[in-house]
């Protein structure tokens, strides 16, 4: 288990088509996205068949991840078709592998990734994504890095055909793809551990490809054979190559317990098949895992420590040539399998000795697969040597004191004890382990050896593991019959909590293997005890960091088999020359007949004092393997060559807080008189260094102990940060003096004077920002004679500290440390300089036989009369063989992939330099204020600093981004425009402070520096900018003189929009806004907030007048407005981004760019710190000018593309042969719906609209004559999709889709909002219906439609109603007959009755009743009357 990480992840989902749903229905699909244990979910959308847009963007920026879990690591998008009462369908799913994108030089993809559906091998659609992957320390990718998809221009906007969305092609694998059909065999489980529950009830799972497969389950067994295939469809390109292997713990009533986790690469399977093989499971006790948890989740790094069983696995994968052949996934019964050839192993091991280890007694257990074995609890010398003296404690005292032991142990103390475990020949004898083992070492199982301790009155309860180490079996000598081995030492590794108990143990022992059956284990090695000395010369030491916030008083001490030495201790500094020789006098078990010793590992450790007591600061463990002799006669002593060596601190040993110069020597004793020890001086020349102070800037200082609170200082809470005033900052100059081994005063102190004495008038300006930051200028330079080592692994170190007013620790500030190697004249390869003073692990990793001499050979000349007087041990123990092997191994590679030939002269005599760089890349370092930057030959190298010029005027896909550079007319760089600015002279570096193990940036100092030799001009600095810093007239003159800058300036700030905001809280929806503040002033744009959005597009210019120096910082400021619950305002800080203008006005370069109106375009990263993660990027520029001419320098008009809005009206005509017979029917109750899908709508008519009815069609024609309105269509817009669908209406249940068609609107809205010219379309278009075409079906209707797009102010003053009501116009739409009668209504529900043929009858019974009628009224009637 490694580390745990910081990785940020972020994805768009754009839109979906040809999405396979069932029976052909219309759905309401959304987008599942999960990601280690996060999930998100998209908005649904209703109603919805082959076309789905969403546009909708979400980031994680706090997943915290180890190493393995980051390669193991996928985003899962799941395409869903939601459901009200029960589960959500299943439409398709697509994975993604986030190390493949964060390995691609933007950290992402945007692609159309094809939909795969477990249960079959068909495309089920595709699904449109961008996703970002970022490592701690990579910044999310800019808007300018995406790929650009090209679009087609269409100028003919009447033919509304060419905007329909081509739905029906079939979605076709990509050009080159390959079939492939992967096979998994888990054959068998062994030897898993037994959990609480008691016996396991194991299966195991296969993840691949968007697919799952279970295994069957077994029942109350720790072993199990499976003998079961899992079949997965593939087709490459895939964005994933890691096959998933788990192995699981079914339990009842709670979630299942995962056991051990694999991968298996697709890449290497697809090139050689996996025959079968047995892969050993490695972990953690359950005892043990919530401390390693604990620890991997603070930073610590972890190695698996237990054996969790094995799995026997095969893999292999099958090409296909047709499509046809592919199958869904699934779970087959495997054919018989055969054991992998095995051969018996015994491992041997005697105990020799255990050092540093607590406690009262100590076991040693080898541990190798299902066997271990243990040696016999041994008591250590110190309670020996007490028991013989008669003074070991009583019964009551040793109950008193077992009391205390177990208070300790509930406190958590680390526990404290005994340091030597010598084993007789009984005590360290181990049982042998006898193993029947694979034949192929790879399958072999690792050795574990366990260091066991027990003691109460040590505060340990029980027998309690507290060191590890494992072995690889390959690595394991084999056992010679009668030939005892001599013991090695083999270094432990600390298991939680006891990474920080003193030094890791070690124990002396040898380990063998053997291979026959039938042997007579022979006696152990006989060993003497013979004095050596051994000579440790402590050089110097830097970067040294204290937790207790002030500077570390520091001094080493050296400690080997039970003798330790220390150094005096240096004060008030970080950076130490010691220059001393420790010498230890120890006694170590040593082979009479080869007469090598065995060399116990040698801890080097870091203290601090301090008043109280002495505090560990780091400690590094090396493992020395030369042994120096005596010279022959007229033999040269061997030049040997000290290396810089990792110090681990912290509070479990794993950060790395400094580095100690050291050289190692092991000689016998009853040699050390003959044998001289090293000269440590080293040979010095007398140079002279300018140090030209500018000033500081945003200095903070709280309490010596209290970190800086960035949030609440922003926030304007003073009494949480508790800051204190600063009144006079003092500067404190140092640098490294080795001629006198460190006691001399290479060191100045420069004073804030706010009155220079000789000119009372001139001030030097103190002055506080908005954020109670305290700056000052300085403006005094210093001239040091100091002396520097000609071989610069001396590594000499220039340290400046900040104090306020008195040089006392609770004043101290912060302190910024540089090394001076790039600055030595006489180093001109300054690629190997930096390369040799980088800090290794161990000392044994430095030795090397061909560069001994020193980094100057060239320069002191090679002596063929050197020799060596050195040995090497042969006892080297296999833990160092292993790491030795991984470093050539890593080599090796690292050479493999940077290869330059030197034959080539066609390049190398034209533009490259023999290095295999480009000539102008290297001569564009020459620049004054570059100090640490390094060019490495491999270019490959992801930290190659590129110059400025080969951003800004690249040929690129920056360079020719069409968006940028119409829309903003500018270049653009990738990140902070610092990092391209090459002629900075007083650049501002960070003065730091550590703080309860953590690191705060306290502020920054500007300076200058020139380091000369005989007055000769130095090749690594401009020599013009060295003329006028190194004069404080001069400097003053250049920096504030009336030329240097008018008196007033004014800064324009252009922010576009803001990226992939984060506020720490996935349930919170940001509303940024704008906060600027320049030196003492600050201004807020809360009322601006944007509602709801990561993304946030602010199109601000912000414009202030600028005095310098009060006004030369510069930050932006993005909060997240909200409210309280109390009312009040409960903002939340996102992040900053600080800009140094002086920086920028004094550089020619960007005065350049400004003087062309072409500043460029820059990605700020915002943080909550300056040494904290990132919260999401601003895009923005910054231009500087004279207030007096500010009038010329045109202002850019940044506004967001006018927010034109847009009126759609879409008139359904009719339609026409819709296919009703397709449904079963004999006639059809037509009804058009239609549904907008627009990121900028923001109508009140609803989204989805739809037609009358026409009942009872059977010749599938229809009228409508129905309008329908979206108005306030908000330009621009990502993306508008109007869909236009035909259903087959009911009145009760769910309508029939008949067919649809889609139309992509937005290059119609934008010719609208560029022209505010209305547009009228109309067209037939056709109706498509994928899920039933068929060879006999291909149409399935067409319908008639107008579009009519209209600005909304034109749509505003000539309004229309929906469907056919009022104002009905423009056209005016009639209500047609057809399909609207009493008969079609009761047609259309089977009530039709056909009343034609006796409608003649009625008719004429009418006519008879009417005339009789008549002649009753005109004849009878009256004659009746009369």
């Amino acid at each position: 288990m490694g580390k745990t990480k910081i990785y940020s992840v972020g994805f768009t989902v754009h839109e979906a088509q040809t999405l396979v749903t069932e029976k052909g229905q219309p759905v309401d699909p959304l987008v599942v996205v999960r990601c280690c244990g996060r999930e998100y979910r998209t908005e649904i959308k209703y109603a919805k068949s082959n076309v789905v847009s969403w546009d909708e963007s979400h980031t994680w920026t706090d997943l915290c991840l180890t190493d393995e879990e980051w390669e193991t690591a996928y985003i899962t998008f799941e395409v869903q078709a939601a459901n009200a009462f029960w589960r959500n369908t299943l439409l398709g799913l697509v994975s993604v592998q986030l190390r493949l994108i964060q390995l691609r030089k933007t950290h992402q993809i945007r692609k159309a990734l094809p939909l795969q559906h477990p249960d079959d091998t068909d495309v089920h659609g595709s699904l449109r994504v961008t996703v970002f992957a970022c490592a701690p320390g990579e910044a999310p990718p800019s808007p300018g890095e995406e790929e650009v998809l090209e679009e087609e221009d269409h100028n003919d906007y009447d033919d509304l055909r060419k905007a329909v969305i081509d739905t029906n092609q079939v979605v076709e694998r990509e050009a080159g793809s390959r079939l492939y059909h992967v096979y998994v065999t888990a054959y068998r489980v062994e030897d898993l551990p037994r959990s609480s529950k008691g016996a396991r009830d194991p299966f195991v799972t296969c993840e691949f490809a968007g697919c799952k497969l279970k295994s069957t389950q077994a029942r109350g067994c720790c072993s199990h054979t499976f003998n079961e295939c899992f079949r997965f469809p593939v087709v490459t390109p895939l964005p994933e190559d890691a096959i998933l292997i788990k192995i699981w713990d079914w339990n009842f009533m709670k979630a299942d317990e995962l056991i051990a986790v694999g991968r298996i690469s697709f890449s290497e399977l697809r090139t050689r098949q996996m025959v079968p093989r047995w892969f050993n499971l490695y972990g953690f006790d359950d005892e043990e895992v919530a401390q390693a948890t604990k620890v991997a989740g603070q930073g610590g790094r972890l190695v698996a420590n237990c054996y969790l069983g094995r799995i026997l696995l095969g893999a292999r994968a099958e090409r296909l040539t047709k499509e046809d052949d592919l199958m869904p996934a699934h779970t087959v019964a495997a054919r018989p399998y055969e054991t992998p050839p095995v051969i018996p192993l015994a491992v041997l091991a005697d105990v020799y000795e255990v050092q540093g280890a607590p406690g009262e007694k100590v076991s040693v257990e080898i541990w190798c697969g299902p066997a271990r074995a243990r040696t016999k609890w041994v008591t250590g010398l110190e309670t020996k040597a007490a028991q013989r003296a008669g003074v070991a404690p009583q019964a009551f005292n040793r109950a008193m004191e077992g009391a205390l032991g177990v208070a300790s142990y509930l406190r958590g103390d680390i526990p404290e004890g005994e340091d030597r475990f010598p084993f007789d020949n009984t005590e360290g004898r181990v049982e042998d382990l006898r193993l029947v083992v694979p034949e192929d070492t790879k399958q072999q199982w690792d050795i574990i050896i366990s260091l066991y301790v027990r003691g109460t009155t040590k505060g340990f309860m029980g027998d309690t593991r507290i060191a590890f180490q494992r072995l690889k079996m390959s690595k394991i000598p084999g056992h010679v019959h009668n030939n005892p081995r001599a013991p090695i030492w083999v270094p432990l590794i600390s298991t939680p909590p006891f990474e920080s108990v003193k030094p890791a143990p070690a124990i002396l022992m040898v380990i063998e293997k053997s291979k026959v059956e039938a042997f007579a284990r022979s006696k152990r090695k006989h060993v003497t005890a013979v004095g050596y000395q051994l000579r440790a010369y402590v050089y110097a030491a830097r970067n040294l960091l204290s937790p207790s916030g002030a500077l570390p008083n520091p001094f080493v001490q050296v400690a080997c088999a039970g003798t330790s030495r220390e150094t005096e201790v240096f004060e008030q500094t970080s950076s130490p020359v010691f220059m001393d020789c420790l010498l230890l006098d120890i006694t170590m078990m040593t082979d009479p007949v080869s007469r090598l010793p065995t060399v116990a590992p040698i801890v080097v450790t870091l203290f601090e004092q301090r008043s109280w007591g002495i505090q560990f600061l780091g400690r590094a463990t090396c493992h020395y393997d030369r042994l120096r002799g005596r010279l022959k006669p007229g033999e040269s002593p061997t030049v040997a060559e000290p290396r810089w060596i990792k110090l681990r601190g912290g509070k479990y040993a794993n950060r790395h807080l400094g580095d100690v110069l050291l050289l190692l020597e092991l000689i016998r004793k009853r040699d050390a008189e003959i044998i001289p020890a090293f000269p440590m001086r080293p040979v010095v020349n007398m140079c002279n260094l300018t140090f030209s102070c500018l000033g500081v800037r945003s200095l903070y200082m709280t309490q010596r102990a209290k970190r800086l609170d960035y949030v609440s200082i922003r926030k304007g809470q003073d009494k949480k940060t508790e800051l204190r005033r600063i009144r006079g900052p003092l500067l404190r100059i140092s640098v490294s003096s080795y001629a006198s081994a460190g006691r001399g005063n290479n060191e100045a102190i420069l004073r804030y004077e706010r009155n220079l004495p000789e000119d009372p008038t001139t001030v030097n300006k103190l002055w506080t920002t908005v954020t109670k930051a305290a700056n000052a200028d300085i403006f005094k330079v210093v001239n040091m004679e100091i002396d520097v080592p000609v071989d610069p692994i001396y590594d000499p170190r220039l340290v400046v500290q900040v104090y306020d007013r008195k040089q006392k620790p609770k004043y101290f500030i912060g302190e910024y440390s540089m090394s001076l190697v790039p600055l030595i004249p006489w180093v001109l390869d300054q690629q190997s300089a930096i390369e040799a003073v980088s800090p290794v692990n161990d000392f044994t990793d430095t030795v090397d036989l061909k560069h001994l001499g020193g980094l100057l050979r060239g320069f002191h000349g090679n002596s063929k009369n050197r020799g060596t007087g050195q040995i090497g041990l042969e006892a080297l123990s296999a833990a160092d063989r292993e790491t030795a092997d991984a470093h050539k191994e890593k080599t090796l590679a690292q050479s493999r992939f940077a290869t330059y030939d030197p034959d080539n002269k066609t390049f190398s005599d034209s533009w490259l330099l023999p290095s295999g760089l480009p000539k102008i890349l290297v001569s564009s370092y020459a620049v004054p204020g570059f100090r640490c930057d390094v060019i490495y030959t491999n270019m490959f190298t992801l930290n190659v600093y590129i110059p400025a010029k080969f951003v800004l005027f690249a040929e690129g896909k920056r360079a020719a981004d069409k968006k940028t550079k119409e829309q903003y007319a500018r270049p653009s760089v990738d990140s902070t425009l610092e990092q391209f600015l090459d002629d900075v002279i007083f650049p501002s570096d960070s003065l730091k402070k550590s703080v309860m193990g953590d690191i705060d940036v306290t502020g920054f100092v500007k300076f200058f520096v020139n380091l000369t030799h005989h007055e000769e001009p130095n090749p690594h600095v401009d020599s013009s900018a060295a003329e006028w810093a190194s004069s404080e007239d001069r400097m003053r003159r250049h920096l504030r003189g009336e030329d240097a800058y008018p008196k007033l300036l004014k800064i324009r700030v252009y922010v576009i929009r803001a990226i992939s905001l984060y506020v720490g809280d996935d349930r919170i929806l940001p509303n940024p806004y704008l906060l600027f503040n320049l030196g003492d002033k600050s201004d807020t744009l809360r009322a601006e907030a944007k509602p709801n959005t990561h993304n946030p597009e602010f199109f601000t210019v912000w414009e202030k007048d600028v005095m310098f120096p009060d006004d030369s910082q510069f930050e932006l400021q993005v909060w997240s407005a909200h409210e309280g619950t109390s009312g009040g305002l409960d903002d939340i800080f996102i992040g900053s981004t600080c800009i140094d203008l002086e920086e920028r006005w004094f550089s020619k370069e960007w005065q350049k760019s400004m003087s062309k109106n072409q500043v460029p375009m820059e990605y700020r990263p915002l943080k909550q710190m300056p040494s904290g993660s990132f919260k999401g990027t601003v895009e923005m520029w910054v231009e500087l000018m004279d207030f007096q001419k500010a009038g010329e320098v045109p202002k850019f008009d940044l506004q967001s593309p006018a927010a034109t809005e847009v009126e759609i009206r879409v008139i359904v005509w009719g339609a026409r042969n819709l296919n009703f017979k397709a449904l079963g029917k004999d006639f059809v109750d037509a009804m058009i719906r239609c549904n907008l899908d627009c990121t900028g709508y923001r109508g009140s008519q609803p989204i989805a609209q739809q037609t009358d009815v026409h009942y009872y069609s059977k010749t599938g024609a229809a009228i409508f004559n129905w309008r329908m309105v979206y108005s306030r269509v908000v330009m621009p817009v990502s993306t508008c999709v109007l869909q236009i669908a035909a259903y087959d209406n009911r009145n009760m249940g769910e309508s029939p889709f008949i067919g649809e068609v889609n139309l992509e609107l937005r290059r119609y809205l934008e010719r609208v909002a560029s022209t505010l010219n209305s547009i009228d379309v109309d067209a037939e278009l056709k109706l498509i219906n994928r899920s039933r075409e068929s060879a006999d079906v291909s149409s399935f209707g067409f319908v008639q439609v107008s579009l009519q797009f209209i600005s909304q102010s034109e749509a505003t003053s000539k309004p229309v109603g929906l469907g056919r009501e009022p104002p009905n116009r423009d056209p005016r739409l009639t209500t047609p007959q057809e399909g609207r009668k009493w008969e079609d209504v009761l047609g259309s529900a089977g009530l039709r009755v056909d009343y034609r043929p006796l409608w003649y009858w009625v008719r004429v019974a009418a006519v008879v009743f009417l005339s009789i009628w008549i002649f009753v009224v005109a004849f009878l009637y009256p004659s009746l009357l009369g």
